[in-house]
C-alpha cells in the first residue's frame, strides 16, 4: 500500500494550507442555522458545582457541529446570559476548550472559534490513517462474532435513517456525523486498544467540524462502511486494513479537494 499521507500532500501542494474558510461558506453554514439560536439549546441546570461542565458540553456541541461558525466571536457575559448562568462556570467551560484547542483567547476582546484550514485537514487525516488502519486489523483478529453483527445491524439502521431525509434537511447532516461517528468508534473499540480509542476520540470531535464545512455541497451518501464490515466479518486483518485505508483515503481525498477549490 502507497504512502496516503505522502500522496495527500503531493496532490495539493501550492495550496496555502494555512488559509480559512472563506465567508461565503461561512454564510451558507449561517442561512442552514438561521431558524436555529446559535447557542441551542439551552443548558439544563442539574446542581451548581456542575454548570462548568454543563456549559462546557454545550459550547463544544455547538462549535463542532458549526452552530458556532470557525471565526466566531464570543464574549463571556453574553454566554453566560444565554446560558442562563453566570460568568464563573462559562470562563472555566472557555478556559478549557482553549486548552482543547477549539479557542483562541484575543485579548480585551474575548474567545474566537479556532479556523478550519487545508493544514488541519490534512494533519487529522495523517493521524487517523495511522490509527484507524492499524485498529482495524486488530478489529479482524479480536472482534467477538456477536460485535461484527452489531456493527451491521447498525450501519444497516444507518443507512435507513439516512436514506429517508434529504440532504437539504440539517437533521440529514446530523445523522450522517452521528452515525459515522458510531461506526468508527466501534470498530477501534474492537481492536481492544482502549489508548487507540481514546486518540480517536479526539480526532472525530476535531473532524467533526470539517464535515460540517464540507457536507455544504450535499453530497449523496454511500454504503462506505460496507467492505469494511465485510472483511472483519471475514476474520481478514489485511482486508480490513485495505478496505479501512481505502475509506479513509476517498474521506480525506474528497475534503482536501473541496477545500482546495474553495480557497483557491
Amino acid at each position: 500500500m502507497t504512502d496516503p499521507q505522502s500522496d495527500m500532500r503531493d496532490r495539493h501542494k501550492g495550496t496555502n494550507r494555512d488559509r480559512t474558510w472563506p465567508i461565503r461558506i461561512l454564510v451558507v453554514m449561517a442561512q442552514r442555522e438561521e431558524s436555529s439560536q446559535s447557542i441551542a439549546p439551552r443548558v439544563t441546570r442539574a446542581r451548581a458545582g456542575s454548570l462548568a461542565e454543563a456549559a462546557y458540553r454545550q459550547l463544544k456541541a455547538d462549535i463542532l457541529s458549526c452552530r458556532l461558525l470557525p471565526g466566531t466571536m464570543l464574549g463571556a457575559p453574553q454566554l453566560a446570559e444565554s446560558l442562563e448562568m453566570s460568568r464563573t462556570p462559562v470562563h472555566e467551560a472557555l478556559k478549557t476548550l482553549c486548552q482543547e484547542g477549539l479557542l483562541i483567547v484575543e485579548a480585551r476582546v474575548g474567545y474566537r472559534v479556532t479556523p478550519v484550514t487545508v493544514h488541519d485537514i490534512e494533519e487529522i487525516f495523517d493521524l487517523r490513517l495511522l490509527n484507524e488502519v492499524h485498529g482495524a486489523g486488530l478489529a479482524a483478529e479480536r472482534a467477538a462474532t456477536r460485535d461484527v453483527e452489531i456493527l451491521r445491524d447498525q450501519n444497516a439502521r444507518a443507512l435507513a435513517i439516512v436514506g429517508s431525509r434529504s440532504s437539504d434537511d440539517p437533521a440529514y447532516l446530523e445523522a450522517l456525523m452521528a452515525s459515522n461517528r458510531e461506526f468508527h468508534q466501534s470498530v477501534a473499540a474492537m481492536s481492544g486498544n482502549q489508548r487507540l480509542t481514546r486518540i480517536l476520540a479526539g480526532l472525530l470531535d476535531e473532524g467533526q467540524r470539517i464535515y460540517f464545512l464540507y457536507f455544504l455541497t450535499h453530497k449523496p451518501f454511500v454504503n462506505s462502511h460496507g467492505p469494511v464490515i465485510d472483511a472483519l466479518a471475514a476474520r481478514d486483518p489485511d482486508a480490513t486494513r485495505q478496505a479501512m485505508a481505502a475509506h479513509l483515503e476517498e474521506q480525506a481525498e474528497g475534503t482536501l479537494a473541496e477545500a482546495t477549490a474553495v480557497l483557491g
